[in-house]
């Protein structure tokens, strides 16, 4: 199965959701997170499931892929 994502080292500079992947996460399988611009601070900004971050402030040595197209209806 071939696919059009490329693993990158580059934080996302584009909302979407994208799939995550970090080194030390080997025993499990990639993530996939959403990436919006929250309006208050007009900062890209990735939604995790236990609280937000700014991704110029991420200092994580993961990959990313994306963004995802939707699927068609």
């Amino acid at each position: 199965m071939n696919s059009k994502y490329t693993w990158t080292n580059d934080k996302p500079t584009s909302p979407g959701w994208y799939w995550y992947r970090h080194p030390r996460w080997e025993d499990l399988v990639p993530v996939v997170v959403d990436i919006v611009i929250i309006p208050q601070t007009r900062e890209l900004t990735i939604l995790w499931a236990a609280t937000n971050q700014a991704v110029k402030d991420y200092l994580g040595s993961g990959q990313w892929a994306g963004p995802i197209e939707p699927p068609e209806a």
